[in-house]
């Protein structure tokens, strides 16, 4: 399917992400991290969408099995966190570790 397909759904931005996000002028409702893996871009990109989260918002972290930023961020914003560890059976790759970060309804 084509870009225009899902348009009206969601924006894909490409290029530097903390560049891109500083210039997106809506609200997200779902980020998925998946960019520079170091621990200080990973804190960056949060801080700079921080604002622009709607209240539903969902952060999912790719990084997580790495760095604990998402779960730093989502202590400070008291937000809830839950971790999933991938573990497969007889490979040579441990797994890698997800992250959620969303606000618990009332």
């Amino acid at each position: 399917r084509s870009a225009a397909t899902f348009r009206s759904t969601g924006e894909l931005l490409i290029g530097d992400s903390i560049t891109s996000l500083k210039s997106f002028e809506h609200s997200i409702d779902i980020f998925i991290n998946d960019s520079d893996h170091s621990a200080a871009y990973e804190e960056a990109e949060y801080n700079t969408i921080h604002e622009k989260l709607s209240g539903n918002a969902i952060i999912v972290g790719d990084n997580c099995g790495v760095t604990d930023k998402l779960y730093q961020y989502s202590e400070k914003h008291t937000r809830q966190f839950l971790y999933f560890q991938e573990e497969p059976l007889n490979h040579w790759h441990h797994g890698g570790g997800i992250g959620l970060s969303f606000r618990r309804s009332q």
